[in-house]
């Protein structure tokens, strides 16, 4: 499992992030073929899920061996109040569960016309 701490994300805008994922071991690029992978944001403190996305709904991408892109549209993410949320990564395959990717998200108030 990885920690991250990202890039502060104005409300309103666009938040999309590609991740280069390798095997901590010998440093290969993780094959998420056959994976389904999601995505949540979770205000901190909060139980409830925000938003998610997952590769079902293409929210996020398998792009090559070890390359995951995730995206989340203004619409998404206009109604989350101002403060940190808890990102996670989610991966299911063949009956297992990880979590890939623990991390936080600031969203910002920002001049971003909607």
């Amino acid at each position: 499992m990885f920690n991250a701490r990202l890039e502060p994300v104005s409300k309103g805008s666009d938040w999309t992030q590609f991740l280069h994922v390798r095997d901590s071991e010998d440093g290969s690029d993780i094959d998420f073929t056959g994976c389904e992978i999601e995505a949540t944001l979770k205000h901190v403190g909060r139980n409830s899920i925000c938003v998610s996305g997952s590769t079902t709904d293409t929210r996020v991408t398998i792009v090559q061996p070890g390359v995951l892109y995730i995206e989340f549209l203004a619409d998404d993410l206009s109604n989350l109040s101002i403060g940190d949320y808890e990102v996670g990564l989610t991966v299911r395959r063949d009956g297992y569960t990880e979590s890939l990717v623990i991390g936080a998200l600031p969203i910002v108030d920002g001049a971003v016309k909607q």
